[in-house]
């Protein structure tokens, strides 16, 4: 495999926080990048708007509500630290869904916001990342949409009433960088964080559901931050999450040897023609294995193993099985008898002939 490592955008790198996807830039020999989470953010914009994908268009439409709403955000930020509660002892249930990149874990989170009584970030709220506090509170849908859209485009979902990644949220703790996995926290940002969602769930009544992407390679950390913790952990077969991996990196990236997401490393540069295979199975590989060993040290009563294949042809009985481990946790029965179904497993296209057999050499190696 290649040695090359790709370095991180720095800190104050400009970037388009968009949910969509954990991108990074390439090495120096690369074109010059403007954005520090895509490498080619004007054929992303293409790609999107071609690939007729309701939630990619809901996606680049709130970039441009996002430059509307500044004015707003800046002035509600004034009054939103003073909603939030002096006491950081969280009292119901935060449930983190987390995963291999690729795995499903998007579908897992848009069942549980709309068939669980819950609260999360929904893409309205993303409009005010300063905020987001008093927006939740001002603006949260009470009820859910008449009918279900269970629609994604990598991270993306349609509706304003859609759940969110919540980049706007955990970046103030976690950092806006994509390439940097946290380890600690002080004892300040802990506090900070707990009496945030403190706030949100005692305004909303609810336990708080949220899929982001950073939380995966954070998982022992937020375990022994937020003590009200539960960890749905979806997994799947590798080799799909493999080849769902590369052909992300040429609908995001626009070029399957450019890095995107934690591990991944940039061959742009590299003689061999198939070395982005080997970096994308070395990176998925880091992953699960730095997934194993921070559950480890969670206690298995908050964390819950799902199969993907398992949740796609019984969404309910998963759901059951959830609300039977996170004590407060409500079903929404009537909804679930009337539309929830079992959902196609969906596997990932074969790649081409030479990308499979150098999948199998790497995963079997």
């Amino acid at each position: 495999m290649t040695n090359n490592t790709v370095k991180p955008p720095p800190a104050d790198s400009p970037s388009v926080e968009s949910g969509i996807t954990d991108a990074a830039t390439g090495h120096s020999h690369e074109p010059k990048i403007r954005y520090g989470n895509f490498s080619d953010p004007r054929g992303l914009v293409v790609r999107m708007l071609r690939s007729r994908n309701r939630a990619a268009y809901s996606g680049l439409m709130r970039e441009g509500l996002k430059i509307v709403a500044r004015p707003a955000d800046w002035l509600l930020s004034k009054f939103d630290r003073s909603t939030r509660t002096t006491s950081n002892s969280i009292q119901r249930p935060i449930i983190l869904v987390v995963g291999p990149p690729r795995s499903g874990s998007t579908l897992v989170y848009q069942i549980l916001a709309r068939y669980c009584d819950v609260t999360y970030p929904d893409n309205l709220n993303s409009l005010f990342p300063r905020s987001s506090l008093l927006a939740m509170k001002w603006f949260s849908r009470k009820h859910p949409p008449r009918t279900a859209l269970i629609r994604s485009c990598y991270g993306q979902t349609a509706r304003f009433s859609g759940p969110n990644e919540g980049f706007h949220i955990w970046d103030r703790w976690l950092g806006k960088n994509r390439y940097e996995t946290i380890e600690s926290l002080s004892a300040e940002t802990i506090h900070e964080m707990n009496s945030f969602l403190n706030a949100w769930t005692q305004a909303a009544g609810k336990p708080l559901v949220n899929k982001n992407n950073r939380s995966t390679a954070c998982i022992e950390l937020l375990s022994r931050s937020l003590p009200t913790s539960y960890f749905v952990l979806i997994q799947r077969d590798k080799r799909d999450i493999v080849r769902s991996v590369i052909r992300g990196r040429e609908f995001v990236q626009g070029d399957k040897r450019i890095p995107w997401g934690l591990h991944s490393q940039d061959v742009h540069g590299s003689t061999d023609p198939l070395g982005y295979v080997d970096d994308v199975c070395e990176q998925v590989e880091k992953i699960c294995q730095r997934i194993k060993h921070q559950i480890e040290s969670v206690d298995e009563q908050r964390v819950i193993a799902l199969d993907y294949s398992e949740f796609c042809r019984d969404p309910e009985g998963v759901l059951h099985r959830i609300q039977a481990r996170v004590p407060g946790l409500s079903l929404c029965s009537e909804l679930i008898a009337k539309e929830l179904k079992p959902f196609p497993v969906s596997s990932d296209k074969f790649l081409c002939a030479e990308e499979e057999a150098r999948m199998d050499r790497c995963l079997n190696g």
